[in-house]
C-alpha cells in the first residue's frame, strides 16, 4: 500500500488514518484473494462455454478468403 504526496498534501492527519484503515481492512478480509479466485473461475466459466460452443455448434470466426479456399463454389456463388 502506498500513499501518494498528493494525498498527504491534501488530506488531514485524521483523514490519512482513515483511508489507511480502510485499504488495510481489504487486506485483513483477503479482498484481493476472492476477487484473485473469483476471476480465474469466470475465467474457467467462459473458456468451457465458448469450447461447448465451438464443438457444439461449429461456432468460429471463418473470413471469405477463408471460404474461398476451402470451398471454391462458394467464391462463384458470392462473387
Amino acid at each position: 500500500m502506498a500513499a501518494t504526496t498528493g494525498l498527504l498534501q491534501r488530506l488531514e492527519r485524521a483523514e490519512i488514518e482513515g483511508v489507511i484503515a480502510h485499504e488495510l481492512s481489504h487486506v485483513k478480509n483477503y479482498d484481493i484473494l476472492v476477487m484473485s479466485i473469483v476471476g480465474v473461475l469466470v475465467g474457467t466459466i467462459v473458456f468451457v462455454a465458448d469450447m461447448a460452443m465451438r464443438s457444439l455448434f461449429g461456432v468460429g470466426v471463418t473470413t471469405t478468403i477463408e471460404k474461398a479456399t476451402l470451398l471454391p463454389e462458394y467464391s462463384l456463388l458470392h462473387s
